[in-house]
């Protein structure tokens, strides 16, 4: 846990640890999922708020409805164990792919620092996420109706979901304090383990953040034709 909360008051000391192999990443990572598994338990109450809202159940019959309903509450506790074992393999992907850009910049770092870089990094995120779910509890749970309520310390707040659509309002969701330290954090590692220049290191890290970005944003979009072709039940 010392390494976590290192990265936040001393991360070039903690990404030099890295860089000489002083860090042991599978504990990082336990704590990473037991931390979102977390997360998603605090969640809840968020969840159900918005299952009452879903148009989905609202166009099925009640009797359908209520199975649904029942069947997604007994699943909950599995789809959250799934939420945390996704949120580690996101978090290889992403490491993968810092260390494939790495190497096309021509810097140097092995995958286990990559992984360790983008660990350390994604417990900033997440503690975004902690942040993001008080924001939801202190403004109340019951006012949220929707997923774009759901969103609660980025840019999104400057814009109207309804005009300007649902997947600019998540990216522009992305643009939050937790997000920048999050970059910050990258461009640092990607020079003290990889020995990159502040300019490459930059570059490479605002194309991957991009590249991250357009993942969930493309989901909204997936998720709002899927909608719009199912119609009323």
């Amino acid at each position: 846990m010392n390494d976590l909360l290192s990265i936040i008051y001393r991360p070039r000391f903690e990404f030099n640890a890295v860089k000489n192999n002083q860090v042991n990443y599978i504990i990082i990572l336990l704590i990473l999922l037991l931390l979102t598994i977390i997360q998603g338990v605090v969640f809840f109450p968020v969840q159900e708020q918005m299952m009452v809202h879903n148009d989905v159940f609202a166009n099925m019959p009640t009797e359908q409805a209520e199975k649904a309903k029942a069947m997604g509450q007994s699943m909950k506790y599995f789809g959250l164990l799934a939420a945390g074992v996704i949120y580690i393999i996101k978090i290889l992907v992403q490491a993968l792919m810092v260390w494939g850009g790495v190497a096309i910049f021509k810097g140097k770092i092995d995958f286990k620092q990559s992984v360790l870089l983008m660990s350390l990094v994604s417990f900033i995120t997440i503690i975004g996420d902690f942040a993001n779910v008080g924001v939801i509890f202190f403004t109340g749970v019951e006012n949220v109706t929707s997923m774009a309520d759901v969103y609660k310390i980025g840019l999104n707040l400057l814009i109207n979901p309804e005009t300007a659509g649902l997947p600019l309002y998540t990216f522009f969701s992305y643009i939050n304090p937790f997000q920048i330290w999050s970059i910050i954090l990258i461009i640092i590692g990607l020079k003290v383990i990889s020995e990159l220049q502040s300019s490459d290191a930059t570059i490479l890290c605002m194309i991957l953040w991009l590249i991250w970005v357009a993942f969930p944003v493309a989901g909204v979009v997936i998720a709002e034709l899927a909608r719009s072709k199912a119609g009323p039940y």
